[in-house]
């Protein structure tokens, strides 16, 4: 659908730029689109008129010998519905690769392997405490819960006392797992540095032994300062901390699948209205999906709370839009305070024929000089300039009046 755009902003030659680079990237922009006559296009109408392709006949005007068969105001439309033409089908493909076939594969190729997300599932938007005071036993209330929703199950309930095998709850720990990962690598660090600090000091490379030195100094103050940071969750018992999140395990595949059949409306806040009591757990309305396999999970990523990573993602939001409000601010001051061109001096020389001359004599009808590079029929032109200068026959200069 885009050649013939591309094939008519190659015949165009609107566009002219030294570089071969940005030249070659130009024609096929449709900055390019079609070209004006020799002597220019000297109105909007014209520009808008301009030839697009040109073929050897004289119906119309010609450049540089070919005519014009077909005008850029007869293409464009054209050219723009076969490009909104385009758009949708590309944005039909995309919601069908989104919403269909990514779904058909996923649901292939857990049909073809088992593996532990199978068997689990997550569980989000819960409660961070329990409104009663056995906060204490929440992972065994959490298991309950299911065990009842298996009870109710319209597809056939579950009366085993073990269906939930497993519930692993996520705690929040104020990002002190990552600060925790980050020490450990900081130590191990440290051990490098100390290995290669003893080899340089067997070679008596008191240089490098120096710099391995000040290296080790550096990182056990970070280490200093991570613990310090770690003092006060540490004096926090894992349960007395607020839950984030959980991951269910179920005792067959069979009472995952029930349980995800039964919050299947939970995974849209506007469906999560309407959950009933049943499926509630602390009075909250609670988001359950499949969960991820055990190796692409990534703890130290779980363990803030969901405002605090709402609240994230909105500086985040707001720093992008910053950013665009600057630029678009940027780009505004920029077409409002256009760099002043240089002036252009307006001096017209009227040429008078001697009357003595003879019909054979030079005679100038209707000279009239543009002030713009495109000849405008709008713009300032000798018409309105005032003479400077009148040669008359026997060569002498005189005044020079107004419209001359």
């Amino acid at each position: 659908l885009s050649i013939p755009s591309l094939y008519f902003n190659l015949m165009g030659e609107m566009v002219d730029d030294a570089s071969i680079l940005t030249s070659a990237i130009s024609k096929l922009s449709v900055a390019n689109l079609g070209f004006c006559p020799p002597s220019g296009c000297r109105s909007f109408k014209e520009l808008r008129g301009r030839c697009a392709v040109s073929v050897d006949s004289p119906m119309f005007w010609t450049k540089d010998g070919r005519g014009c068969d077909v005008k850029v105001e007869d293409v464009t439309q054209w050219l723009g519905l076969l490009d909104g033409i385009g758009v949708l089908i590309f944005a039909v493909c995309c919601v069908l690769f989104a919403h269909r076939w990514m779904p058909r594969v996923v649901r292939q190729t857990d049909e073809a392997f088992v593996t532990p997300g199978d068997y689990t599932v997550w569980v989000d938007h819960v409660p961070r405490y329990l409104n009663d005071q056995n906060h204490e036993s929440y992972a065994a209330q959490l298991r309950d819960h299911f065990q009842r929703v298996l009870a109710g199950c319209s597809s056939g309930a579950v009366q085993e006392a073990d269906a939930v095998q497993e519930v692993v709850l996520v705690r929040e720990y104020g990002g002190a797992i990552m600060m925790f990962m980050k020490k450990g690598q900081i130590l191990e660090d440290i051990e490098n540095s100390k290995v290669l600090q003893e080899r340089a000091l067997a070679r008596n490379n008191q240089q490098v032994v120096a710099r391995h030195a000040k290296k080790i100094e550096e990182m056990e103050g970070q280490v200093c300062a991570i613990d310090k940071r770690l003092r006060i969750q540490s004096t926090k018992l894992d349960e007395e901390r607020a839950c984030c999140s959980a991951f269910v395990t179920f005792k067959h595949q069979e009472y995952q699948e029930k349980v995800m059949d039964e919050y299947r409306f939970s995974r849209h806040w506007l469906f999560r209205l309407c959950q009933s009591g049943r499926l509630k757990f602390g009075g909250r309305r609670i988001v359950v999906k499949e969960a991820c396999e055990p190796t692409d999970l990534y703890w130290e990523n779980l363990d803030f709370s969901p405002w605090r990573r709402m609240a994230r993602k909105v500086a985040v939001a707001l720093l992008t839009l910053l950013v665009l409000v600057v630029c678009a601010g940027a780009i505004a001051a920029l077409r409002s305070n256009p760099t002043a061109a240089e002036t252009i001096r307006k001096t017209t020389w009227v040429i008078e024929r001697a009357p003595a001359s003879g019909p054979d004599a030079l005679g100038v009808c209707s000279w009239e000089l543009y002030s713009s590079v495109s000849c405008a029929h709008d713009a300032p032109s000798s018409a309105d300039w005032g003479a400077a200068r009148v040669f008359g026959a026997n060569g002498t200069l005189g005044g020079g009046e107004n419209g001359r």
